[in-house]
């Protein structure tokens, strides 16, 4: 590759030194009444605050919802869970004493909620205190009026 002596030097746009003092001239013929002059301060209007001004120069999402979706995608749900007969039976025990004794009942709850969106769930620890139980509709009722059905509950425990 040959390099020229008059090519030696160069700024980040290409120019040689002559043609940047060219350009510098060109600017101070054009602008020169202009350019020292202080920056023009409106009376009509306020000046934007320095997160208003930045905000134009920040990216933008060009797919909307896009995140929201990889977001989705990313997030884990669990099949619900096959007691076993102990299980079971240990739950059934445990309702029928509590559909024996007198509420409020202060309970901590294992219990599995369906996701809404996704197929399966997740699991929640819940300590509630209980209004009511329901053995027709097999639902619990608590003090904030929230109710749990008895196929969703995997533990109980009395607090």
């Amino acid at each position: 590759m040959k390099t020229h002596p008059e090519n030696t030097w160069h700024d980040v746009r290409g120019m040689r030194s002559e043609e940047m003092s060219e350009a510098a001239r060109e600017a101070l013929k054009r602008y020169g009444d202009i350019i020292d002059r202080d920056h023009h301060i409106t009376s009509n209007h306020r000046r934007a605050s320095l997160n208003t001004r930045a905000a134009q120069f920040l990216p933008f999402a060009a797919l909307t919802g896009f995140d929201a979706q990889i977001e989705e995608a990313g997030r884990l749900t669990v099949k619900r869970p096959e007691l076993s007969e102990d299980e079971k039976n240990e739950l059934d025990q445990t309702l029928s004493q509590l559909l024996n004794t007198e509420p409020p009942i202060r309970l901590r709850l294992r219990v599995f909620t369906e996701d809404e969106r996704k197929p399966g769930g997740d699991f929640q620890i819940m300590e509630k205190t209980v209004k009511r139980i329901d053995p027709v509709q097999r639902t619990m009722v608590f003090e904030d009026r929230s109710t749990v059905s008895f196929e969703d509950i995997v533990k109980i425990e009395r607090i």
